[in-house]
């Protein structure tokens, strides 16, 4: 799952889909993202859930260099013992995460605590800014709010 997570945000960085698409057409153009891209070293990336993929993929990230920052429902974690997450936040805490990351990864299981967690309310933190889901587990993302809503309104697709 780890390398799922780094090669999606590995191509959505260097816009592969339209390098893709260039050498479809037989073009060479190196403009925009496929030439301005960023590192992943540069990038805040929030994993939301930290059992076992989260951890394993905040642990890959942390490696590459990204800054990790980590969500979950336990009150504290303790960061002396998990130096691979640079800041922790709980229940509440939420929508500051969103407006912090670049990208998030979402490694909760569908439950009743986490459906509807990822609503339009919520998204509003992202207005503004270009924040990336990665989802692992198709937790429910809106709460009678239309996909197109979202897309309208948020800048981010969304990779299952």
């Amino acid at each position: 799952m780890s390398e799922y997570v780094v090669s999606n945000i590995i191509n959505f960085e260097r816009n592969a889909f339209e390098i893709n698409q260039n050498q479809k057409m037989k073009q060479w153009k190196v403009d925009g993202k496929i030439d301005e891209h960023r590192a992943i070293f540069d990038l805040t990336v929030g994993i939301l859930g930290l059992g076992n993929i989260g951890d394993r993929v905040a642990r890959t990230l942390n490696y590459m260099g990204a800054v990790v920052f980590g969500y979950g429902r336990r009150p504290t974690l303790n960061l002396e013992e998990n130096p691979h997450i640079s800041k922790y936040f709980s229940n509440n805490m939420l929508p500051q995460l969103l407006r912090e990351c670049d990208y998030v990864v979402n490694t909760l299981p569908e439950t009743q605590e986490s459906k509807g967690l990822l609503n339009g309310d919520l998204l509003e933190n992202c207005k503004g800014m270009y924040v990336t889901f990665i989802v692992i587990y198709a937790t429910n993302t809106n709460d009678g709010s239309s996909s197109s809503d979202l897309s309208d309104d948020f800048l981010f697709p969304v990779y299952f």
